[in-house]
Parts: structure tokens; C-alpha cells; sequence
């Protein structure tokens, strides 16, 4: 097997002589590294007494560097005593590096213990990529400190301006015709026997509207809300509002002109505070997983939660809370009245839905979806023209550094001084064409990377997760479920009347993650979603779904065997399979009674249904 080769690199600084440094000790370190790792040394290079701080005055590293471009020695190493040897510039050695890659030579650091060869010294590249990051977070942070200092001058920061006001030289303006539906909106408010529902109704009523979107529409409960809790009206607003659970909020005196007075703000204030909603003191770790992506039937908007406490007169505090869905605008809500009453069981429809999902990932349907939509077969290819393109690229910028040489070794003396300097100049212009052509063409194809890379790596997170989504569920808190949810889910959409298949669940619409591709014309690729519709009625009916109620059980008994059957009967027959654990509290305390048993004949008709509804496989 033949010997893998080598170059070695090495460089001093005047003043590296005497940190121990020298020529002799870094050239002798690093054959005895190449002796150790069993390399061919085919060449040499060396500045001596030259800085680091840039590539372009290192003779010898060029001409390593042009030997590596035309694969003179076919090495598969570059040994440096230190990475800074190498070049103490981030940019031109994350540059210089990319470069050895693309040629498929490895750099390695051995006072460093740096080998690019392995998954630690490739980690070296993204390292000093951040630098630029680093960079850019830093233009981002003088920009912020720059807007607030404005704010804190009581100037507009910018964002949708509030009702009531224009923005007019990035300046709030008082716009008189909404201003005057603000004042009324506060002076009603303030009446001891005024709600924010009244108010609502009132604007509808006598055809008030407010701008949103580039339309008109009527008021809402919210939107009003908003107005009474906006401090812009008092002359202040909020800085930072939406920062991490209210954190570094800040309430700054504007530079515009109050809408309301004072005395009227207060009076607001005080009667909005008294109204907060108390902070929650049962069941304080659970949430609505569903909340907002069940879309009502009718009108299709996000369905809200809702929940029963009941208090128990006989014993003393609280039934066990009972959650549900219900359409958010079952009540006036200003913009928008639906007439869909139902309630859907919360439990039950979060189960249900979690069944759906663990089946999808078993659906040849769906692998098929994935396939076509994450295409992983032309990663390599553009790999391939990517790294061709660099080595097009790099011999051209070679080739611009030659023919600028030989224009300034012009002889201005000579007789053809001007059709000497003209002709190198259009080959010059010419390189500079070409260069300009590849690098669009870079671009393009680093886009579609970009883009195929992410695909693959979405669409092998995707099966991941779907295949194992039982477990993945099971770890997780309720708001990571939800969190979850809000980024897997698009929509679910119910049926509107109840069935006689007991089905809940129409379809589940799914979003995943992919990335558009990028045009010659963009930079980077966009992110984007995907979209893929589980028709739920072609799969067979979850067991959430089917789960009956002991009225529905004596139903089907009847009419499937005709026997009536008592609830005595199918809850003796549900504690035999486990499926009732509570203790039965009503049992009669007389000494002499005795519950009846179920007959064997009314015991198989009764698990016959618990099957059928499957409560027992």
C-alpha cells in the first residue's frame, strides 16, 4: 500500500526566534510527526521572519498553496508546528481551509492536537466561522442600543400604531375622528356599571369600526380591552412589553400629545385592576393542548378552553374539574357570532388525537409523502460541482494576481507602453467576468445545499419523531406537549353533528418543516412549512372515540340482544377488566345487604359490547 504524502509548513516571526519557535525546532517537530504517522514529506515550505497577520506576504505559503491547486504532489497533508503558523487571521484561515478540503488535504496543528481529518479538527472551521457571527450580533446590539435611546427620548420606536394616532415624520399624531372614539370608549368605562361587553355593543350597534389589514371591521371585546390597558392614551407607553415574562419592561413618558386625562386614566386603571382574573390555584400544571387548532365546524376559528367546577353541597369542596373545547365566539365577541353550542370533551379528544398520530407514522401513504417531498438523492452531486467550482475560482484569482504582476512590470519607457497595459487590462476585466459569473453560480448551488441539507435532516426528524412519538410524548411536561403540538399540527377539523360511529376526529393536518429553494437572485434559501391531511374516517375509529357511556352499552345490548342490562351489571362486568379501579362509594351501608350478581348470559352480552366499543380488546 502506498504512502500517504505530506507538506510541511513553517514560519517565524523576528520576534518568534526567541519564544522557542525556530525554524530547526518546528521543521525537526514535524518529521518526527510525519515519521510517527507514517508520512511521505514531499515537499518543504518556509517564511522565515514574515507576520501572520495576512496570507498575501507569505512567498512560500502561496507557493503551497498553487502546488495543492494543481495536485503537483498528490499530498494528502499539510503539517504546521502551531495553528498560528498556519495564519493568525480567523478569516483567512477558515478561508485556507475550506480551500485544503476541497482539494482533500487535511491540515493538522501538532503542538495544537489538531487534525482536521477527524470530528474534533473539522469542529475548528465552525469555530472560527463564528467570529463572523459574533460580528454580526455585534452590529445588531449598537443597533438596539441606538433605538433605545430613542425611545427613552420619548420619540416612536415603530411597530403598528395605536388606534386614535398617525405616525407623521416618526412622530405620533392625534387623528381627531378615532381620538373621539377612544375619549368615549374611557368616559363609558369609567361608569360604575359599565363592562367592556356594553361598550363593545354599543360601538356595533351604532356602526363604529376601526382599521385593520387595510379593511374596516367592527370592535371586539379584545380590541377594546387593549384601548383601556394601553398607557400610549395617557401620554406613556411601554417599552420591551413582550420581553421574557415581562422582564426590563420599561413605562416612558412620550414626546406625543394624551388623548385622555388623567383623573380618567386613573379611574380606568383602578377599575381594570380590580377586575384582573385571580391567579389560577387548581390544577395549576395543566394545559390545553389543543387550544386554538380544533377549528370550530361552523366558522371555522380556533376552539377555546373551557372547564366545569361544580361544588359538592354534601361533602364540601370541589367535583373533579371537567375540561373542554368550545368556538370562542359562541358569545357576542364584536366581529364575529357562531351558533355552534357544543362542547367537546377535552380528555377525550386529546386522546383521540394522540392515537391518530402514533398510526401515522406506520402509513405507506404518508412514507411515500415523505419521500417525495425531502428528496435526498442530489446532495452529492452538488457537492461535487460545489467543490469544482472553488478549485474554477481559486485558479482564477490566481490567474487576476499573475496578470496584475505583469501590469505593474511594465516598462513605462517602452515604445508599446499603452497597447501593452490595455491588453493586459481587458484579460483583467475578463478574469473579473468570469470570477463574477462563478461566484453567482457558487451561490446558487451553496443555496441548494442549503436547501437539500435541510430537507434531509427535517425529513429524517420527522420519521424519527412520528415513529417514536408514543415515547417522546410520554417524557415530556404539558406545556412541551403543547409546544409540540403548536409546531407539529396546522389544524383539526370535527365533525359537526354527532355520529353514530361516534367519530370525532374529520382530519389532522400536519406541517413540517422544510426549506424553499433559493433562486439565483437570492442569497440564502427561506424557511417554509409543508403540508400533509389525514383523513381520519379511512382509519378505523380510536379507542377514545369508541369509549361508551353505560347508557349507550345498555343500548347496544338491546338492541343487539334484546336484554335489558342494569348499571350495576356493566360496572361489575368493567371492575372484572380493570377498567373501574375507584372505590364504589354507593354501596348500601345496611348489614344484611347483598348486591346482585350478573348473570352469565347478560355477562357475555355485556363484554360483547365493551369489544365492540373497545374498551377490552
Amino acid at each position: 500500500m502506498d504512502r500517504k504524502r505530506c507538506y510541511i509548513y513553517t514560519r517565524v516571526s523576528t520576534s518568534a526566534q526567541v519564544d522557542g519557535y525556530s525554524l530547526a525546532a518546528q521543521s525537526d517537530a514535524l518529521r518526527k510527526y510525519a515519521e510517527y504517522r507514517d508520512l511521505e514529506i514531499a515537499n518543504e515550505y518556509c517564511d522565515a521572519g514574515v507576520s501572520g497577520g495576512s496570507v498575501e506576504g507569505r512567498k512560500d505559503f502561496q507557493r503551497m498553496i498553487r502546488d495543492i491547486v494543481d495536485e503537483k504532489d498528490h499530498v494528502s497533508f499539510v503539517l504546521v508546528f502551531k495553528l498560528s503558523r498556519f495564519g493568525r487571521n480567523s478569516a483567512d484561515v477558515v478561508k485556507y481551509m475550506q480551500l485544503l478540503q476541497d482539494y482533500d488535504v487535511d491540515l493538522v496543528s501538532v503542538n495544537d492536537s489538531i487534525d482536521s481529518s477527524t470530528q474534533s479538527g473539522k469542529m475548528m472551521l465552525t469555530i472560527m466561522s463564528a467570529v463572523a457571527e459574533m460580528e454580526k450580533d455585534n452590529i445588531t446590539a449598537q443597533f438596539m442600543a441606538g433605538r433605545i435611546q430613542k425611545v427613552r427620548g420619548g420619540g416612536w420606536y415603530g411597530g403598528p400604531v395605536p388606534y386614535g394616532y398617525r405616525s407623521v415624520n416618526k412622530e405620533l399624531v392625534i387623528e381627531e375622528s378615532e381620538a373621539k372614539v377612544v375619549k368615549e370608549i374611557f368616559q363609558m368605562y369609567a361608569e360604575e356599571d359599565a363592562t367592556i361587553y356594553s361598550i363593545c355593543k354599543y360601538l356595533n350597534d351604532n356602526g363604529y369600526f376601526h382599521p385593520y389589514k387595510g379593511e374596516r371591521i367592527r370592535f371586539s371585546d379584545r380590541y377594546v380591552a387593549d384601548i383601556l390597558d394601553n398607557p400610549v392614551y395617557h401620554g406613556y407607553f411601554h417599552y420591551n412589553k413582550r420581553s421574557a415574562r415581562g422582564r426590563d419592561v420599561e413605562i416612558i413618558k412620550g414626546k406625543h400629545e394624551p388623548i385622555v386625562d388623567s383623573e380618567t386614566w386613573e379611574k380606568v386603571s383602578d377599575k381594570r385592576s380590580s377586575l384582573k382574573r385571580p391567579e389560577k390555584i387548581w390544577d395549576k400544571e395543566r394545559v390545553s393542548l389543543l387550544t386554538g387548532i380544533i377549528k370550530c365546524p361552523l366558522c371555522g376559528d380556533g376552539m377555546i378552553m373551557v372547564v366545569s367546577r361544580i361544588k359538592n353541597k354534601n361533602h364540601g369542596g370541589m367535583y373533579k374539574s371537567v375540561y373542554g373545547y368550545k368556538c370562542q365566539h359562541t358569545s357576542i365577541q364584536g366581529n364575529k357570532v357562531c351558533s355552534y353550542r357544543k362542547q367537546l370533551n377535552q380528555e377525550k379528544t386529546d386522546a383521540a388525537v394522540f392515537e391518530l398520530i402514533c398510526k401515522i407514522g406506520n402509513l405507506k401513504e404518508f412514507d411515500r409523502f415523505i419521500n417525495e417531498e425531502f428528496d435526498y438523492g442530489e446532495i452529492e452531486g452538488y457537492e461535487a460541482k460545489k467543490k469544482e467550482l472553488r478549485k474554477r475560482i481559486y485558479c482564477k484569482e490566481s490567474e487576476k494576481e499573475r496578470l496584475g504582476i505583469k501590469l505593474d512590470g511594465i516598462d513605462i519607457s517602452a515604445e508599446d507602453y499603452m497597447e501593452q497595459y490595455e491588453k493586459i487590462e481587458s484579460l483583467i476585466d475578463a478574469v473579473y467576468d468570469e470570477l463574477s459569473d462563478l461566484e453567482e453560480e457558487l451561490e446558487h448551488i451553496e443555496a441548494k445545499l442549503e436547501q437539500l441539507n435541510g430537507e434531509h435532516i427535517a425529513g429524517e426528524n420527522i420519521k424519527r419523531i412520528l415513529s417514536d412519538f408514543e415515547h417522546i410524548f410520554s417524557e415530556m411536561s404539558c406545556s412541551e406537549r403543547k409546544r409540540m403540538y403548536r409546531d407539529l399540527l396546522e389544524r383539526i377539523e370535527i365533525f359537526p353533528e354527532e355520529r353514530k360511529d361516534r367519530r370525532i376526529i374529520k382530519s389532522i393536518t400536519f406541517r413540517f418543516p422544510v426549506i424553499k429553494e433559493a433562486s439565483k437572485e437570492q442569497k440564502a434559501s427561506i424557511s417554509d412549512r409543508c403540508f400533509y391531511t389525514l383523513n381520519c374516517s379511512r382509519l378505523g375509529l380510536t379507542k377514545a372515540e369508541s369509549h361508551a357511556s353505560y347508557a349507550v352499552i345498555k343500548k347496544y345490548v338491546k338492541e343487539k340482544y334484546g336484554l335489558n342490562v342494569s348499571n350495576l351489571y356493566i360496572a361489575q362486568i368493567k371492575r372484572k377488566y380493570g377498567l373501574i379501579e375507584r372505590v364504589n362509594y354507593r354501596v348500601s351501608k345496611k348489614a344484611e345487604y347483598c348486591a346482585p350478581t350478573c348473570p352469565k348470559e347478560k355477562e357475555k352480552c355485556i363484554t360483547a359490547a365493551l369489544r365492540h366499543f373497545k374498551e377490552i380488546p
